[in-house]
């Protein structure tokens, strides 16, 4: 894997533990044993993760001229609205592991896995609502926040949707699913926690109206970008998951799958959707590589690092003063995959 960025890797050792901090000063540590909120929220806090998304909120208000110490707590908040909707991702995906460990609903259960989500979302609105900035900002700031979650949550019932259609069928027939569909998902679900660091970023630091504009709008393009990129990676390097390859054996259209299901061979695109539509305890190992190998065959995967490219050059050409900050931030969120990008 490629370096952090100096700017990237500075900013963890610098404000990760304000961040934690922070989180602490609402909600106390409580051990695992006691299944209380604050155990299963720590727990998931503590699992890890790349920081990214706070990181983003308090680089970006120093990126534009503000101070980022009175970003912290909104950038907590950030981090607790992600960890939120990891949770329930896990139990509705049916994931194991992630983050090299079992996930919330593994280690207390799928009834308190709900709760806990739940609980991360307020608690996380809450640290928002705390940040030390004039009120008609902090109000201007939960209202994008808000507008963002909903955001999330109508792109994770569409990806629902789009995968009750994807997986409809007699096993046989190409039920296709386009990219636009495919972006319109990840534009909600996975873009709208990029554009509210930077939307953060700007409010903190009191740029023009215009300015927060451009900034949600390259935040959207970077969570396109990240999510693609999140899609590769499962296909050709290691998530923290309990396999490589398990979006296909959920049967989620990841953007190779939609690619190779419009390009392949007939009969390759047909064993490609046999396969990803196959209920997931029925998936083998070997099914998975299979699959991995028609996407590779046909082009598919080599597509999803050119859409990559693509985007992060869309990213860049962004006229803000924050420019220097999305690049590396750009760099950070491809270093697990770098070496496949196209020259």
């Amino acid at each position: 894997m490629s370096a952090l960025p100096t700017r990237i890797s500075d900013g963890l050792e610098r404000w990760t533990q304000p961040v934690l901090d922070a989180i602490q000063a609402i909600s106390a540590r409580e051990p695992k044993e006691t299944g209380s909120l604050e155990a299963m929220l720590w727990y998931q806090v503590d699992s890890g993760g790349k920081r990214l998304r706070p990181l983003i909120a308090i680089l970006g208000a120093e990126a534009l001229g503000g101070d980022p110490s009175l970003a912290v707590n909104a950038a907590a908040g950030i981090e607790l609205l992600h960890n939120a909707t990891l949770i329930h991702d896990d139990f509705q995906d049916g994931d194991t592991v992630r983050r090299g460990a079992p996930t919330v609903w593994k280690a207390f259960g799928w009834e308190q896995s709900i709760n806990a989500g739940d609980g991360l979302y307020f608690v996380g609105m809450e640290l928002i609502a705390r940040s030390a900035l004039p009120s008609d900002r902090v109000a201007r700031l939960c209202e994008r926040a808000a507008n963002r979650l909903a955001q999330v949550v109508r792109g994770q019932v569409d990806e629902f949707r789009l995968k009750e259609r994807f997986l409809a069928g007699d096993g046989q027939s190409r039920r296709p699913i386009t990219e636009i569909e495919y972006l319109h998902v990840i534009r909600g679900k996975t873009a709208g926690l990029f554009s509210l660091p930077l939307e953060t970023a700007a409010l903190v630091a009191g740029v023009s109206e215009a300015e927060r504009g451009l900034l949600a709008m390259a935040g959207e393009t970077l969570g396109l970008l990240f999510q693609i990129q999140d899609d590769l990676l499962d296909l050709i390097g290691q998530k923290g998951r309990d396999k490589v390859g398990t979006d296909i054996a959920e049967g989620k259209p990841s953007l190779p799958v939609v690619r190779a299901l419009e390009t392949a061979k007939p009969a390759d695109a047909a064993r490609l959707l046999e396969i990803v539509r196959k209920p997931r305890v029925d998936t083998t190992d070997a099914e998975i590589a299979e699959a991995t190998g028609i996407l590779e065959d046909c082009g598919a995967i080599d597509y999803g690092f050119e859409r990559v490219a693509s985007l992060a050059a869309e990213v860049r050409s962004a006229r803000t003063a924050a420019a220097p900050l999305l690049d590396d931030l750009i760099t950070a969120i491809l270093a697990p995959i770098a070496h496949r990008l196209p020259a």
